[in-house]
C-alpha cells in the first residue's frame, strides 16, 4: 500500500469515528477538550486545537497543555476567550 492510499484510508478512518467534541469551561482557569484530534498551534497566549468540526482556538494568558491523552487534553492558565472555526463541507447539526 503507498503512503498517498495510506493517508486517504487514515482520513476516512478519521470521518467515521467520533465527530462530536464535548467542552467542559470550568471557572476562566480550566478547559478540558474531549475528542480532540491535535494541536495545530501553540504558544503562551493562544492555543490552536483540532477538532471533528472545525478548528477552536483558545486564548488567554500563561495558557499550559496538560493531560493529553487518546482522546482529550485540558488546558490551564487565565483564559480570555475561546473560538470556533468550523471546516468547510461541515453543516451544524440541527437537534
Amino acid at each position: 500500500m503507498n503512503v498517498n492510499k495510506l493517508a486517504g484510508k487514515y482520513e476516512q478512518l478519521k470521518d467515521k469515528t467520533r465527530s462530536h467534541s464535548y467542552i467542559t469551561i470550568k471557572d476562566n482557569t480550566l478547559v478540558e477538550i474531549e475528542c480532540c484530534r491535535k494541536v495545530t498551534g501553540f504558544g503562551d497566549n493562544m492555543i490552536e486545537l483540532e477538532i471533528p468540526y472545525g478548528l477552536l482556538k483558545i486564548v488567554g494568558l500563561e495558557l499550559r497543555l496538560k493531560n493529553f491523552g487518546t482522546d482529550s487534553v485540558k488546558i490551564y492558565g487565565r483564559i480570555h476567550s475561546i473560538g470556533f472555526e468550523e471546516n468547510a463541507g461541515h453543516g451544524t447539526e440541527e437537534l
